[in-house]
This record gives C-alpha cells, structure tokens and sequence, in this order.
C-alpha cells in the first residue's frame, strides 16, 4: 500500500508539472489610439472702414446780387486725398477748375 501512495504522490507531481508547464501567456494588442484632426479655426476678415468725406463750400458774389458774378470753391476731403474745386461764373461766361492731391 506505501508503493501505491508512493505511485499516487508521484503522478500528482507529473501532473502538476505537466500542468504548470502548459500555462499560456495571452498578449493582447490594441489599435492605436484614434488622432483627432480638428480643421484650423477660419481665417479673420479685416474690414476697413469706408474713408470719411468732409466738403466744406464757400461761395463769392461780385457787384449788388451777384450781377457781375459769382465764385464758388468747394474742397472735399476723402481718405487721404483732398480735391479742391473753382467755379466761376462772370457776364462773359463760366469756368471750372479742380484739382486733386492725395498724400
């Protein structure tokens, strides 16, 4: 009976070798994590602000009612430039002179 316990208590420690040496290892792989594009924010739009005009006008008249006639100059400031304008109205007829400079 001692050979017998003796057979027993080694075919546990087959068994148990034989068992211990079929363990697997199980690597598990995962996909890369996901990359997240976000589109680049859109572009300013710079809006200049429409240029200020500003006309200031004067008018001129020659002899009682303006009968020997009549000068008018009207300057007109835009952005950068300014126009400056001469009409002049006689008994021999009219003329008108603009000029223009920008800076």
């Amino acid at each position: 009976m001692k050979l017998n316990i003796f057979a027993v208590a080694m075919s546990a420690a087959v068994l148990t070798s034989a068992v211990a040496n079929a363990q697997t290892t199980v690597i598990e792989t995962a996909p890369p994590p996901a990359v997240v594009v976000q589109p680049a924010p859109p572009a300013a739009v710079v809006v200049d602000p429409a240029p200020s005009t500003t006309v200031r006008s004067e008018k001129t008249e020659y002899g009682i009612g303006g009968i020997l006639g009549s000068e008018r100059r009207t300057t007109t400031d835009t952005g950068n430039c300014r126009q400056h304008t001469t009409q002049t109205n006689t008994l021999l007829g009219s003329n008108s002179k603009t000029t223009e400079t920008c800076y």
